[in-house]
């Protein structure tokens, strides 16, 4: 049930970033052939309103068909109605609306996150103790609830604090069955404490949920841009990677954790093929922006060849990329599975 869910959650978001492409299209006046989610062979079609909604075999992508901007259409779209013929700032305008829409999606999300669920906050309450670890060690178990850590007040700062410092002791006060016990938890240099705390939310204004819905919506973005630093410094492995079957295995992880954790992921996932989508790379919505940025500058169009050939090694090397990713994913499914077991419980 997760796998599906999954998917169709992803679905949703691939339906975001077409919806707007095609929106920003109809309303520059752009003749919109085909509104498709997937690829491959037709399963389902409907036209409606001289475009034809379709739903194909493999569900990891979608496309919108224009006028004029398929050179194989048997006859040259009308004039008023094609891509070609509008200015470069429509054009650029109709391709970024993709991303920006799903970008926007994900920063909504994370608005109704805020302000219906509210922010999330560390619980004194321990949810879990890891098995072995030096809290279990210091006879800490599920259900306690921290009362002190070290001499100071406790305050959600002190539990972070709690969880990434690397002193060798820490005194901890506790509460169990309305009874007060102390207790030290004792650890080597980096050795991870072994306790997941509940979340406690406080739900957010209007104007407070907006605000901190853009934090986290810049933060993902960040986080896009420092995850591809990472790998392209060689600091993380290709078997790291995940594509779409790593991705519907994560969200459906994520899926049996909760309504919280999934809509987070489903927020993260849209920012993150928004901005991926606009990095300058022939075949991506970047790609083509990037062209007509070009033909801004020059005054004159990219030639047909010249686009040809970047669109081909583009090809190449995205569909080489796609070959290993998915075999990664397959290869390390059960070691994923076991992975996400560990983290999520």
């Amino acid at each position: 049930m997760g796998i599906i869910i999954a998917i169709m959650a992803l679905g949703i978001v691939i339906v975001a970033h077409e919806f707007g492409h095609m929106m920003v299209a109809k309303k520059a006046g752009v003749g919109v052939y085909e509104f498709s989610i997937g690829f491959g062979p037709r399963l389902w079609s409907k036209k409606f309103r001289d475009t034809v909604y379709s739903l194909r075999l493999l569900p990891f992508g979608g496309f919108v068909k224009l006028a004029g901007m398929d050179d194989e259409e048997d006859k040259p779209a009308p004039k008023e109605v094609s891509f070609e013929a509008k200015s470069v700032w429509v054009r650029s305008g109709i391709i970024a609306a993709g991303s920006l829409t799903n970008i926007l999606f994900g920063f909504l999300i994370f608005c109704f996150f805020y302000g219906v669920i509210g922010i999330p906050e560390l619980d004194n309450v321990i949810q879990k103790v890891a098995p072995a670890s030096p809290a279990a060690i210091a006879n800490l178990q599920a259900g306690d609830i921290i009362l002190q850590v070290g001499e100071g007040q406790l305050t959600e700062n002190v539990l972070k604090e709690l969880l990434r410092v690397t002193e060798t002791s820490m005194p901890i006060m506790y509460q169990r069955d309305n009874e007060t016990f102390r207790t030290e938890i004792s650890r080597n240099q980096n050795q991870k404490l072994g306790i997941l705390f509940d979340l406690k939310f406080e739900r957010q204004g209007v104007l407070k949920a907006v605000i901190v819905a853009s934090k986290t919506t810049y933060q993902s973005i960040y986080l896009v841009f420092q995850s591809l630093y990472i790998l392209v410094s060689g600091q993380a492995r290709m078997s790291d990677m995940a594509g779409p079957i790593g991705l519907v295995q994560l969200t459906s992880f994520q899926y049996t954790q909760g309504l919280i954790p999934f809509l987070n992921m489903i927020a993260l996932i849209s920012v993150s093929l928004g901005v991926i989508n606009l990095l300058p790379i022939p075949l991506l919505d970047g790609g083509f922006l990037f062209f007509l940025m070009v033909e801004v500058i020059r005054k004159k169009a990219v030639s047909k060849r010249v686009l040809t050939v970047c669109n081909n090694v583009s090809a190449f090397l995205l569909i080489s990329l796609s070959v290993i990713i998915w075999t990664n994913d397959v290869v390390h499914w059960q070691e994923r599975v076991v992975l996400f077991k560990n983290i999520f419980g």
